[in-house]
């Protein structure tokens, strides 16, 4: 009988010793998030100027000169794909052939879908080229350009080059689409596609501009706290855990969600968007602080937590359009203010793409960085398209 005793007085030890460490393992990161002890300081993205080459020359941008070639083109949208193989650069061609050639798939995707969309225009082409290219030089940046260089002078016929692309390459060139937290991350917001589009929808924008944001703020979660969620996230399935602890799946902090219902009321904000949108988050009778942490922290339902990082990139969108900017299709800027800030949202020409860093499998990203690499990937092109 004492000895039956003594294995349960141990097993109950035990199983009290793990309840302990698992407590403090969500409270640590509870307040690692709540206090800001996961963010990284901001930084202006490396590659910023190369983003504005995709700019059409109606958004009264200032067109940067490209390290490789200036890009000029036209302002009507192509709507045929003979205009828009005519429009392309022999930079962005080459792009997609050099890439190609090592065995990546990305190129031949890209060529995919404007095939089937061509009203997609140059602007998408340009701009998924130039997210593969500068991650694929990354790291060889001189043989990289002087290959792009020699491409240039040699290309004949652009049409041709892109119908020879090889459609049966394997290789992945992003490396977060590389590990199981890929994986995980792709799986829940697919389940949650029918919410996201909703919200978007609410908000007033498109849903993959929100996804763009939703998949940076979890892979920063992912590798800025590697150990953390490995030990108490991961068994769990990963991502409805963490966003609990990051205030939703768009880590909306309290004092952004307070300005985000602020500016849906206030008519005089450069942030405010209309008599359509004031109810949106209002709030039944109750403390009003209960609810809205309730709302972000959801598991079952992330509606209000998308609906939240909606309703933020709408309100900088129409900030910025009030000045005369037209960021609505930019997500390397959207990201980035997301993730810096409405106070350091300042219209202006040749906005820097930056925020904080992340380090992926040994790369840097920044917020924007890698919100634009996402979009204009082919990652859950089908959930979210272009």
């Amino acid at each position: 009988m004492m000895k039956v005793k003594k294995i349960i007085k141990t097993i109950s030890l035990v199983l009290l010793t793990i309840g302990g460490l698992v407590t403090i393992g969500w409270t640590a990161a509870f307040f690692a998030v709540r206090y800001g002890w996961t963010n990284v300081a901001g930084q202006v993205d490396q590659d910023s100027s190369w983003y504005n080459q995709t700019l059409p020359l109606e958004n009264n941008y200032k067109i940067e000169t490209s390290t490789i070639e200036v890009i000029s083109l036209p302002r009507a949208v192509t709507s045929s794909l003979g205009i828009l193989v005519d429009n392309l650069t022999t930079s962005t061609v080459c792009q997609l052939k050099l890439i190609n050639q090592v065995g990546y798939a990305n190129p031949a995707k890209t060529w995919q879908t404007a095939l089937a969309r061509p009203e997609l225009g140059w602007r998408f082409v340009t701009a998924a080229a130039l997210s593969q290219w500068l991650t694929y030089r990354q790291g060889q940046e001189t043989a990289a350009d002087d290959s792009l260089k020699q491409c240039m002078k040699e290309l004949l016929n652009k049409q041709e080059t892109l119908d020879s692309l090889d459609w049966s390459a394997k290789k992945v060139l992003f490396t977060w689409q590389n590990g199981e937290e890929w994986v995980v991350i792709e799986k829940a917001l697919i389940k949650d596609s029918e919410v996201i589009k909703k919200a978007a929808s609410q908000a007033g924008i498109k849903p993959r501009i929100l996804v763009s944001a939703a998949i940076v703020e979890q892979l920063r979660l992912y590798y800025t706290q590697r150990e953390l969620f490995e030990k108490f996230f991961k068994p769990l399935n990963i991502l409805a855990s963490a966003n609990k602890m990051a205030w939703g799946v768009m880590a909306i902090k309290e004092k952004t969600a307070i300005a985000i219902e602020e500016h849906l009321k206030d008519k005089e904000s450069s942030f405010y968007l209309g008599e359509k949108t004031e109810a949106l988050l209002d709030m039944p009778a109750g403390n009003q602080t209960d609810i809205r942490y309730q709302r972000l922290t959801n598991e079952k339902d992330h509606y209000y937590s998308y609906l939240y990082g909606g309703l933020y990139l709408a309100q900088v969108i129409k900030q910025w359009s009030r000045s005369g900017y037209d960021i609505s299709s930019r997500p390397e800027i959207l990201v980035t203010l997301f993730n810096i800030g409405f106070n350091n949202s300042k219209p202006k020409d040749n906005p820097q793409v930056g925020g904080s860093r992340i380090n992926i499998n040994g790369r840097d990203y920044s917020f924007g960085g890698l919100g634009y690499e996402f979009y204009y990937s082919e990652a859950l092109n089908k959930e979210f398209p272009y």
